[in-house]
């Protein structure tokens, strides 16, 4: 007998607790698992998933909601790329590819759908990826004297998405990409090779020793280089700059005859 009673409360609470999960009427949204370990231009590491819920907040497992995602905090200028909308099952809308393209912090995420309440993401960052490739920040002179050292310039590294590449760490290397052969002069400096500071490498106190135009290479790795082009003028000498003034200095007057 005693069995039985125990059966039959157990039975009855069962049912009060399926009648009671069928009762839930969809109310609003909420993030079940929020984008985190995001690089800028790379799908999330992991990728939202947003349920639907009642009002006190619990998971209502309903099928068909159409769910769309949106940049809402957006500082940093970002663009959210990937399949933006999906469709629940059991409740939940997962998403696959989602990425922004710009590094920065305090992004948020908004959810949307039909007349449900919306929800917001907590903020998360975006981070620079690994360099990918290279861009002149400061451009070497156009025009340089032979053996005179240049004025500083500088390159950056930049991820896929042309984020700057702060934690890199590949030397930067310079060299002389043309003339080549008998015609090359030689570059002079400290060093030719840096090792970047937030994802900047300068280059300082170079000089060339010959005349002509000349291309240089800036490489990193198997990076693309980068080139630039440089005039090289011959040096004004001293004895000639000196004679080329002394000519226009005006002809001195005739002294005048004294009269007796």
């Amino acid at each position: 007998m005693k069995l039985q009673k125990w059966a039959t409360g157990a039975l009855v609470v069962t049912l009060a607790a399926v009648l009671n999960a069928g009762c839930r009427s969809p109310a609003q949204l909420g993030f079940a698992m929020p984008p985190a370990g995001a690089v800028g231009g790379e799908p999330f590491l992991v990728q939202p998933v947003i349920e639907v819920q009642d009002k006190n907040g619990k998971l209502v497992e309903k099928d068909g909601v159409q769910v769309t995602l949106a940049l809402e905090s957006n500082e940093a200028g970002g663009t959210l790329s990937g399949t933006s909308t999906a469709v629940t099952v059991k409740g939940r809308a997962e998403f696959k590819n989602l990425s922004i393209d710009r590094a920065g912090q305090g992004y948020t995420l908004l959810a949307v759908a039909g007349e449900l309440a919306k929800a917001t993401s907590a903020p998360f960052a975006v981070k620079a990826g690994a360099p990918a490739g290279l861009r002149l920040l400061t451009a070497p002179p156009a025009e340089a004297v032979v053996n005179e050292k240049w004025a500083e310039f500088s390159v950056e590294l930049l991820d896929v998405a042309g984020n700057r590449a702060v934690s890199a760490t590949d030397p930067v290397s310079v060299s002389l990409s043309s003339p080549a052969g008998s015609k090359a002069g030689l570059l002079k400096a400290p060093s030719l090779t840096v090792t970047p500071r937030r994802g900047i490498a300068s280059f300082r106190n170079i000089a060339y020793t010959k005349p002509g135009p000349i291309t240089i290479s800036m490489t990193a790795g198997s990076l693309p280089p980068v080139v630039a082009g440089i005039s090289m003028k011959e040096p004004v000498k001293k004895k000639a700059a000196a004679k080329k003034a002394a000519s226009k200095k005006p002809a001195k007057k005739p002294a005048a005859k004294k009269k007796k």
